[in-house]
């Protein structure tokens, strides 16, 4: 983590950048150092504790279905990746989608992002930019992938519309109460999670440390924000 050398990704990783621009998986040197401090207390176990009950939630949806589904013979990757999705997209970006129950044209899209970047990989005339988005796949690739920056752009939007809202009551990101106070950063620009956050019963979304870094101390912007959320959904479809 102390070096800016040995982050370098495989050309490969290029083809992720159209989807995730500049984060912690497709990012090198300076700027993943920096961002992976910054990010590193996002995943204090305090934090990770208070979503148990996400988890679990949506962990007694899956079994529920699994149940329902015993009978037949079953593909479990996507199953269990619907699942995850649900969990992330409520401890990541706050929000229900509900992928498990109802169908989602956002985790649909998510899958076939994954899917054509696979595709493309393993076929090396499709390196090439031209080539790549005057066929099928990169024509569906450049779709999918607007509807996922609209509906990323358009939640952090309307958290940041929130988040301003209490700002203007005097109060700090969703909350009354100054105990809720996220990450700070010291003098060498590192983050340093705020030790009455972790004492507080308040559950914030990843998406609100990020704000609040972004907000408060420009640690971060508004397009950084946007290129980590994305890379959480894509850890998740990976």
């Amino acid at each position: 983590m102390s070096s800016n050398y040995l982050t370098d990704k495989a050309p490969e990783y290029n083809f992720l950048e159209p989807w995730l621009g500049q984060g912690l998986v497709t990012s090198n040197g300076a700027k993943w150092q920096a961002h992976r401090k910054i990010l590193t207390p996002a995943f204090h176990f305090r934090i990770l504790q208070d979503f148990l009950p996400i988890i679990n939630e949506n962990a007694i949806i899956l079994v529920k279905k699994l149940h329902r589904l015993s009978s037949q013979e079953l593909e479990i990757s996507s199953i269990i990746t619907l699942c995850t999705l649900d969990v992330i997209c409520e401890t990541a970006m706050g929000i229900k989608v509900n992928c498990q129950e109802n169908e989602s044209e956002y985790a649909k899209c998510i899958k076939e992002l994954s899917e054509t970047v696979l595709f493309r990989i393993s076929r090396p005339w499709l390196w090439f930019n031209p080539i790549f988005f005057l066929s099928k796949q990169g024509r569906d690739f450049k779709s999918n992938l607007k509807k996922i920056k609209q509906f990323t752009e358009n939640v952090i939007k309307e958290r940041m519309q929130k988040w301003d809202e209490k700002q203007m009551n005097m109060s700090n990101v969703f909350s009354d109460d100054s105990s809720t106070m996220l990450p700070d950063t010291d003098e060498k620009g590192s983050t340093i999670l705020n030790n009455r956050y972790t004492k507080s019963n308040k559950r914030l979304a990843f998406l609100d440390l990020l704000l609040d870094l972004h907000m408060n101390n420009k640690s971060l912007t508004f397009n950084d924000i946007k290129d980590e959320v994305e890379t959480f959904m894509f850890a998740v479809s990976d």
